[in-house]
């Protein structure tokens, strides 16, 4: 990835998926676009990494096992998957769902539910 993009490129990209995310209603679709624009980072899965690195509350990451459940890789469907992973987190919350994950808060994050579906996906038992 260094090889083919300068320093000043990848952190202009980071920085306007960055304003993407810091406006009242963040654009998680256009911050995964201008990611995905920094060569080497290929598909929607790895620059959707970049993203829940950065923003664990609001993003999660769409690797091919979220395509079995129906969401292509798109950030379009990165969008609709962040927001559905969003209403998952909303709801295992208030029914009052313990979080599995050692040392969370009992508040859901939208990465917490993506690492649950994964787990789950991948045939990981408790």
């Amino acid at each position: 990835m260094i090889k083919n993009n300068s320093s000043e490129d990848i952190r202009e990209h980071f920085k306007a998926a960055d304003a993407q995310m810091g406006k009242p209603e963040p654009s998680i679709s256009n911050a995964l676009e201008y990611i995905n624009k920094i060569k080497g980072f290929g598909t929607p899965s790895f620059a959707s990494k970049q993203l829940r690195f950065l923003y664990p509350q609001s993003c999660p990451v769409l690797d091919s096992r979220m395509t079995w459940l129906g969401y292509e890789f798109t950030a379009t469907e990165y969008g609709r998957f962040a927001k559905d992973c969003e209403t998952l987190a909303e709801t295992l919350t208030e029914q009052g769902i313990e979080n599995p994950f050692p040392g969370r808060p009992k508040k859901w994050l939208v990465s917490d539910v993506d690492m649950a579906l994964f787990a789950r996906l991948s045939g990981w038992k408790k």
